[in-house]
């Protein structure tokens, strides 16, 4: 792994000073899938059937082990349950799962290298798939301003209608939206600096010259090393060096 990262840090040396670092969260900066432990928190609270978890539960291992393709109907039947809640009902919800279930499983340097880069003045930027009141407080957490995930639609009573605004902010549609951010703040693409784990990102890692394969499973640290991409794990302390490196680059 040392060669390996000493070779991306040879590769990756030209990087413009101002960067944006373009961050995922689930199994990136978090361990595991979060929107999969905000079910297990609503069956604990009994907000859903064991049936309901149990089909659900199934499809996020199917997911994981890259059997289960469909996120976004994976994410249309989940979030069924919130259907007819009141918005401030679900940040509740989501809070009170953030300090109960969530906020002790990010990976052992996640919330270091997000101190390095806002402390060095660059700008992150969360990418995620998951919905946004989870993501917001995640990001309120970091202190993360910025953030691009999936929109919860509400009606103009401020119910949930149980639909998703647009489509869901995942593959080809997460480069879309982060290219479409890039343009209306006037932010160059060639400053951009990518931190992803999922094979659903291999089209964000494959436009954005600066990308980096973050605690992988097997098949993505397979295809990151034939299509000689540098991989970090943040939960080795190797990569607060070689984000540092990213940081201070010229």
């Amino acid at each position: 792994m040392k060669n390996y990262l000493e070779k991306s840090i040879i590769i990756t040396d030209i990087i413009m000073q101002n960067k944006t670092f373009v961050i995922d969260l689930d199994g990136t900066l978090i361990k595991g899938q979060s929107q999969r432990y905000l079910i297990e928190y609503l069956k604990e609270i009994k907000k859903i059937s064991f049936l309901k978890y149990f089909m659900i539960m199934l499809g996020f291992v199917l997911y994981k082990l890259s059997i289960y393709k469909n996120a976004a109907q994976l994410l249309q039947f989940s979030l069924n349950n919130f259907k007819n809640e009141k918005e401030d009902d679900i940040y509740k919800y989501i809070d009170d799962f953030f300090n109960k279930n969530l906020k002790d499983r990010y990976f052992n340097n996640s919330k270091s290298i997000i101190k390095m880069m806002k402390d060095s003045g660059h700008k992150i930027i969360i990418l995620s798939a998951v919905i946004d009141p989870l993501v917001k407080r995640i990001c309120d957490d970091l202190n993360i301003v910025s953030f691009i995930s999936t929109k919860l639609e509400f009606d103009n009573n401020g119910f949930f209608t149980g639909r998703i605004v647009d489509r869901q902010n995942y593959g080809n549609q997460k480069l879309d939206n982060i290219r479409k951010y890039l343009f209306e703040n006037n932010l160059n693409e060639e400053d951009v600096i990518v931190l992803t784990d999922h094979e659903s990102d291999i089209p964000i890692i494959k436009y954005f010259k600066n990308s980096i394969v973050t605690n992988p499973n097997l098949y993505m640290n397979r295809w990151a090393r034939q299509n000689n991409y540098p991989i970090i794990y943040l939960n080795n302390n190797e990569s607060i060096q070689y984000i540092k490196h990213y940081i201070e680059s010229k």
